[in-house]
């Protein structure tokens, strides 16, 4: 397996040929993927081989480079390039905003051979200050390619992309020679570029088109195989989907959705009943609308377990005010106990999520909620994509979607739980009505999804006016 081959491989060795004439076959790659089928970083055990051996390279010039969305997603894409790389001698570095750039700088000028970028900080570093040398680029990897257009990071991709800072163009074509273990000149024939999103809107589709295969963009776009193009100097790209792409929510996940109004103190009742309603539940990803929705909730909830705190210690003296008047009575203490449910403050401790935090606190929270430290998450959309939040076994929408258009942030949602193989719950609460906070836009689509994936549907959902559409 090419696992092995990178425990076996050492400093100065060859790639593993099979892998490495995986690079003669395809020239580009897109991929489109479920969201619970994993992120970039598995792709990278496939090219890691690919790679030649370390040696006296030039710092700063990689040959595998990374572009994901988030800072988040970075940091995890990191630390899975550096697990494959153990052993190799292989180093991997990270740039990403939100934080000094000095610590990556210093990463940088080890001389890695993997890095691990948002757009903005790599631009930064490889053309307007002259820390990165991206000539020398083989595997340029697009992760998240749809959330990354979403937030606006277009213009960087197709400026990185097109060659704007150096990368080198796609690979020549190589079908007309027979498959054989590349040689040294061969492996330097441009760059591969592999392209991953969980759905394939036109935007990404035309980002395939624009920028990375430039001519000869044809019906393969759309096939499971590579297609022969009718240009032999313009190979068409393969397109590979895992799962079913775009709007799918995974099976295994439990949705159950409760009628609310769209007042959040409302929500907050249900979202500490549903809490209390599951007390072994170890980890609770609750999905909001805004960052200071995201601060209010943790702050409310933080207060519900200071509350539940303060009852503790009140029960623990009236069970030792019982005990001194009868201190003979052995079943004084059970009594007491069993009169009255005991409070657990740890299924309200929490912590929040959201483009406010700085990178210290992000990292601070995804650890304690990693550790269980903290039992809930309070998060925004931030979390919903590419994270990698082990053992997550409930997600709670606090806010739905008030768009049609944005229905897919549901599925990315439930998608943090039933991870693996594993199955999940997913409770959200839904407020009708079209206007303002009103989920009536997404009522069409979350009425498919659970009809797809056979959920129970509750009466006053499918008896609900919003199926009817917006008022005239």
């Amino acid at each position: 397996s090419s696992a092995g081959g990178y425990g076996r491989r050492r400093k100065g060795g060859a790639a593993t040929p099979e892998l490495d004439e995986l690079g003669d076959l395809f020239d580009d790659l897109f991929d489109e993927k479920d969201d619970t089928a994993g992120d970039a970083s598995g792709s990278l055990e496939d090219r890691l081989d690919a790679l030649n051996p370390p040696g006296e390279s030039t710092p700063a010039r990689p040959r595998c480079v990374v572009l994901v969305p988030t800072r988040e997603l970075a940091h995890q894409v990191t630390l899975q390039a550096r697990r494959l790389c153990f052993a190799t001698g292989l180093k991997v570095a990270t740039l990403h905003g939100g934080q000094s750039v000095k610590p990556q700088l210093e990463q940088l000028a080890q001389g890695p051979d993997v890095v691990v970028a948002t757009p903005g900080r790599l631009l930064t570093c490889a053309k307007d200050e002259p820390y990165l040398d991206m000539s020398r680029v083989r595997t340029l990897v697009v992760d998240e390619a749809d959330q990354m257009l979403d937030m606006g990071f277009e213009p960087q991709v197709r400026e990185i992309l097109i060659g704007g800072c150096g990368t080198p163009p796609p690979r020549s074509p190589v079908r007309s020679r027979p498959v054989t273990h590349r040689s040294k000149e061969s492996s330097n024939d441009g760059r591969q570029s592999l392209l991953f999103s969980a759905t394939f809107p036109p935007n990404v589709q035309a980002l395939a088109a624009r920028l990375v295969m430039s001519p000869g963009l044809g019906s393969g776009l759309y096939g499971n195989v590579i297609q022969q193009s009718s240009d032999d100097q313009s190979p068409t790209p393969a397109k590979v989907a895992v799962g079913k792409i775009g709007g799918a929510a995974a099976s295994n996940v439990t949705q159950r959705l409760l009628l609310s109004d769209h007042l959040r103190e409302r929500k907050m009742e249900l979202l500490l009943a549903v809490l209390r309603s599951r007390p072994l539940e170890k980890r609770t990803l609750v999905f909001v609308a805004a960052k200071t929705d995201a601060k209010w909730v943790r702050a409310k909830l933080q207060l519900a377990a200071e509350a539940d705190e303060r009852a503790v210690r009140s029960m623990k003296a009236l069970s030792q005010s019982v005990k001194g008047a009868n201190p003979d009575d052995a079943d004084s203490d059970s009594a007491v106990a069993g009169s009255i449910p005991v409070p657990d403050p740890t299924l309200f401790s929490a912590d929040e999520l959201h483009g406010d935090c700085s990178q210290g606190a992000r990292t601070r929270a995804l650890d304690a909620f990693a550790a269980g430290a903290v039992r809930v998450l309070v998060a925004t959309d931030v979390a919903s994509r590419g994270l990698d939040l082990p053992d997550v076994g409930h997600v709670v929408n606090f806010d739905l979607p008030t768009d049609s258009r944005d229905f897919d942030a549901y599925v990315h949602r439930i998608g943090r739980t039933a991870r693996a193989g594993k199955g999940g719950t997913s409770t959200s609460f839904y407020v009708p009505g079209f206007g303002g906070n009103g989920n009536g836009p997404i009522w069409r689509a979350m009425m498919e999804t659970m009809t797809e994936t056979g959920q129970a549907i509750p009466e006053w959902f499918a008896g609900s006016p919003d199926a009817s559409g917006p008022p005239p």
